[in-house]
């Protein structure tokens, strides 16, 4: 006769066991990573008339997504450039009401406690 499930006294007992809901989450994490790779960094620029609202003061390097949102009653545009630098991202005319993204690779900006975030707005 063949027993359903292995009982208290079963040498294999221990052999086999189910997995617990954070060594499954964990997996799954991983493998979506292994998948993915790291999600880009994101920012939210908010548009009004003569004011611009950052939804974070930096943002690590690498991919990055910058999101321009226009709560206006005037066109706005968006232009970003390193300290330093010499190129310029764009993001084009965006009506009032209305958004756009930006998908950029940017480059590790350099300070001197060797911080990993680059700055990307500075008040004068």
């Amino acid at each position: 006769m063949a027993r359903l499930r292995r009982v208290a006294g079963d040498p294999e007992r221990s052999a086999v066991r189910p997995a617990d809901a954070v060594e499954v989450k964990g997996l799954v994490l991983l493998g979506a990573l292994a998948l993915f790779g790291t999600p880009p960094a994101r920012v939210q620029v908010v548009a009004t008339e003569y004011n611009l609202a950052l939804s974070r003061p930096s943002i690590k390097a690498g991919e990055a997504l910058v999101q321009l949102v226009n709560f206006g009653e005037d066109p706005h545009d968006l232009r970003l450039q390193r300290i330093g630098g010499k190129r310029v991202y764009r993001i084009g005319i965006v009506n009032p009401g209305s958004v756009k993204t930006l998908e950029a690779k940017l480059l590790p900006g350099s300070s001197g406690s060797g911080a990993r975030s680059r700055p990307i707005a500075r008040s004068a």
